[in-house]
């Protein structure tokens, strides 16, 4: 052998180096191909949910008795915001749960009226006040106004000034009193149509003849009680301005200026 052969015999071979993508095993590829069947059902599913809660929309709100407060259109726009409008798909129950969060609503039953109708019978929630910020109702809710002030015009208005926050139950609280003492002051022909209790709690009673009358923060009762035995021996009671009844055993009473008396 040659010295030539000899070196090249000798010379170390080169190495290859590949890079092969691993293979995806056979379980990845079973649970990708379930993940994309179960996909496709679901989605197939959704899409069959979907229509079936379209079908046969409601196209009509029927009401059955006389609404005084609550609007028919408020109804239908109710009924049209829900996410299932199709009459077979439609959940009466639950329907009239949520109708009593429409303004007015104090209960409803909703029937279906084929093909495409739902009939309501509506019970609506009775305004008792004119309160800060909204109509204070029987119940002890309280309702926003709307531009329906006709509505409302008799209504008396009461107002609380408290540095607290005032609920509703707190406004329910002195519409009942304000109740009380409006039937007792009606036996002097007095009718009484605002109130309002000051910053330290003083009643501020006013009447629709312009007469005024502080009733103090305690012994109310006791105080319309004295005041409905002495009003009559009152001479010209046209001309009182102001009756103050913060008084143990007594009222003091400012009369109108003769020009005010002639105008009233």
């Amino acid at each position: 052998m040659t010295k030539k052969m000899a070196v090249r015999k000798n010379k170390p071979k080169q190495k290859r180096f590949e890079f092969k993508a691993p293979r995806l095993s056979k379980a990845i590829a079973r649970a990708t191909a379930v993940l994309t069947v179960l996909l496709g059902l679901g989605f197939a599913v959704y899409q069959g949910t979907q229509a079936y809660h379209d079908i046969w929309p409601v196209k009509q709100v029927m009401v059955e008795n006389d609404l005084r407060y609550v609007k028919e259109s408020d109804l239908a726009k109710f009924v049209m915001s829900q996410d299932v409008k199709g009459m077979l798909a439609i959940d009466i129950k639950q329907l009239q749960s949520k109708a009593v969060e429409i303004d007015w609503v104090k209960g409803v039953e909703v029937r279906k009226v084929w093909p495409d109708q739902l009939l309501f019978s509506v019970s609506e929630l009775q305004p008792v006040a004119v309160v800060d910020g909204g109509i204070l109702t029987r119940e002890g809710t309280k309702i926003a106004k709307d531009d329906r002030e006709w509505l409302f015009s008799s209504l008396p208005n009461l107002s609380i000034a408290s540095t607290d926050k005032v609920t509703n139950q707190d406004y329910l609280k002195v519409w009942q009193e304000f109740k009380q003492i409006k039937r007792q002051l009606e036996l002097l022909a007095l009718n009484l149509d605002a109130l309002k209790v000051d910053e330290v709690k003083n009643w501020h009673l006013s009447f629709d003849n312009g007469l005024q009358m502080n009733l103090g923060r305690k012994d109310r009762a006791e105080r319309i009680a004295r005041l409905v035995k002495v009003y009559a021996s009152i001479k010209e009671v046209k001309r009182i301005k102001n009756i103050d009844l913060r008084y143990h055993n007594g009222i003091s009473v400012e009369w109108l200026a003769a020009d005010e008396a002639l105008n009233s």
